[in-house]
């Protein structure tokens, strides 16, 4: 059924998204942004010329690949500049009504966004994460330098979206224009459902924490939460799923020692790599309850992948993580300590109704995530932003 197209402005509808990404969140995010879209405004996408990224978009979704080979020194700057170009003339080329940066990176913000701000074309940006996550700040005393080009960045943006209200609440005490701050929820991450993954029936007393291991999100910690919860759960396995971050800011040595740490504790099964679309199901399939140990975090796609399959979330109240599964009742909702984890472990894990409630408690409010009705409210973000 042919959906009713939405006029940006004056019935005009065509939309570019940007992505620099082939795998992973930056690159899930933008791509379920622009199958929502597609069919309710003409939606373009300027990606990198991968065919890992291009098979996911809707063929409603008309993509514009740009050049991403790797070089090094004074190739990789020439490079560079060339993708620079390269970028900017496809907009040119498009002429959207209006571009939206589905993540902002500070080499954008002080590269791509001026340069395309010269065109006067209406810009929205969608900001994950105001304040970077501990042990990835840069600068001096680790004053979070890339946070704070990105909010001297914001005010090109005509719009902002964030996905919660302690995001808004980050972002206001930074330099960013909160005039110009709208609250989008982050959408389901239900398309891991879809792949012919290896179903497995749910373990008990098995605890699931997945993505990518940085320091913020408390994996250090694991083994500390498992001593206190297998006093109460004898039989508890902890499965752990995803590679360690890439990001240049990371600090690497301590992400180095958590691994160590992991890998030395019987009760864990560690899967220290990138995790394939294909394999993510074989995981939550497994899993009885999924755990965000999180130390700080704006919010966390790892729920959205957790809601798509229907497991009940143990988090720490952190960033608009806990306000989401306290909200939808998804879950326990714990104080920001190992023992307040285990703790939050150990009575989910122990009492079945409430698992069950929490089920269903998911699949009552999964349709809020649902993707269409995330874009009908991204649609009213970009007609603010042209009307300004």
């Amino acid at each position: 059924m042919k959906k009713e197209v939405i006029p940006v402005r004056d019935g005009q509808t065509k939309v570019l998204i940007f992505t620099f990404s082939t795998r992973g969140a930056t690159s899930d995010y933008p791509v379920k942004l622009a199958n929502g879209l597609a069919g309710l405004v003409e939606v373009h996408v300027v990606c990198p010329d991968s065919t890992d990224i291009q098979e996911l978009f809707h063929d409603e979704v008309r993509t514009h690949p740009y050049q991403t080979e790797l070089k090094s020194g004074i190739r990789s700057f020439t490079t560079g500049i060339q993708g620079l170009s390269e970028q900017f003339r496809l907009v040119r080329e498009i002429s959207p009504d209006v571009i939206h940066f589905p993540f902002l990176t500070p080499l954008r913000s002080v590269t791509l966004l001026p340069l395309l701000a010269t065109l006067k074309t209406p810009m929205v940006g969608t900001i994950h994460d105001p304040i970077s996550h501990s042990g990835m700040q840069v600068g001096p005393r680790n004053m979070d330098l890339g946070g704070r080009v990105n909010a001297v960045a914001s005010h090109l943006l005509d719009q902002i979206i964030v996905h919660g209200q302690a995001c808004r609440k980050q972002a206001s005490g930074l330099w960013y224009p909160t005039d110009r701050i709208s609250i989008v929820p982050h959408g389901l991450f239900d398309h891991f459902t879809e792949y012919d993954y290896e179903s497995a029936q749910t373990e008990d007393d098995t605890v699931l924490f997945f993505g990518n291991i940085r320091p913020n999100k408390g994996y250090d910690r694991i083994p500390e939460i498992l001593d206190r919860v297998e006093e109460f759960v004898p039989e508890i396995t902890a499965l752990i799923a995803g590679s360690p971050s890439n990001a240049r800011t990371v600090d690497t040595n301590r992400i180095e020692r958590t691994i160590k740490k992991l890998e030395d504790d019987d009760r864990i099964e560690l899967h220290n790599r990138f995790i394939p679309n294909e394999e993510v199901g074989t995981f939550f399939s497994r899993a009885t309850v999924t755990v965000l140990p999180y130390y700080d975090a704006s919010f966390s796609g790892v729920a959205m992948i957790a809601y798509a399959f229907g497991v009940p979330i143990v988090a720490t109240d952190v960033g608009d993580v806990g306000r989401l599964v306290r909200a939808d009742k998804s879950g326990i909702v714990t104080e920001n300590g190992s023992r307040a984890v285990a703790d939050g472990i150990t009575e989910l894990l122990t009492d079945e109704t409430r698992r069950r409630e929490c089920r269903e408690n998911i699949i009552m409010n999964r349709s809020r995530y649902q993707w269409e009705n995330i874009a009908r409210e991204v649609i009213d973000v970009y007609r603010t932003a042209v009307q300004e």
